[in-house]
């Protein structure tokens, strides 16, 4: 069985590209909504946060788990190897997919405050591009418009939150904008309207299909069961 955890919706966007990729996998999911939002938490908190959920599906039959949080995956560095055992974390795919898109090297990262604090996204980027030139914006509001399901422009909130980094991008003179939030891709429709010209990388799509890719054989098929925790 497969697992994928985040600490709200972020997560659901990941299982619905595992669902595509995967239609008769079986699938643990766990949304930790008692906890959220993880982007706000220090370091040795959320390391804590982390491991419980990784205990949880584990022990709900999960052999191989998708860490769908940018924020959680940044902090699996800290946990023991055996902690972090076949835990899937997304920044590399991302950052391996915005360096493969760019044309001038530079680029936007959103993403919640704790990710922004850990730097993490940062080293992945430039160790895919030596050359990357990356712009960090917190953009921890956005997390809770994705949570209320407010993501077109046309809501004046939406639009307030989302008009500053679409300048800075702008400003940048970026041609690859990189949602490290995978709360954010509810938001990709409206980010390239804006951005007809910028490559907008979901961290969601991104590592949940390198997840794919890396699993067994064996993992790929079961019943398509989809249990929520």
């Amino acid at each position: 069985m497969l697992g994928v955890f985040d600490s709200g919706l972020g997560g659901r966007h990941a299982l619905a590209v595992l669902r595509t990729c995967l239609p008769t996998a079986d699938i643990v999911f766990l949304a930790d909504t008692a906890h959220a939002p993880y982007g706000t938490k220090a370091q040795p908190v959320l390391c804590e946060l982390v491991r419980e959920d990784i205990r949880r599906l584990r022990a709900a039959g999960a052999d191989e788990i998708l860490c769908a949080c940018c924020t959680a995956s940044c902090v699996l560095p800290y946990l023991s190897p055996d902690e972090r055992s076949r835990v899937y974390p997304i920044l590399t795919p991302t950052a391996k997919a915005a360096a493969r898109r760019t044309q001038c090297h530079r680029y936007v990262l959103l993403a919640t405050e704790a990710t922004v604090r850990e730097g993490a996204f940062v080293r992945a980027l430039t160790k895919e591009d030596s050359t990357a030139h990356v712009l960090c914006r917190a953009a921890q509001p956005l997390v809770t418009l994705a949570e209320q399901a407010r993501t077109d422009m046309s809501d004046a909130g939406v639009y307030d939150a989302l008009m500053p980094h679409i300048e800075a991008v702008r400003w940048a003179r970026a041609d690859t904008l990189v949602l490290g939030c995978t709360h954010f891709a509810s938001f990709t429709a409206a980010l390239s309207a804006y951005l007809p010209d910028v490559h907008v990388i979901s961290s969601a799509e991104e590592g949940a299909r390198a997840f794919v890719a890396s699993l067994p054989s064996k993992q790929r098929d079961g019943h398509g069961y989809t249990v929520y925790l």
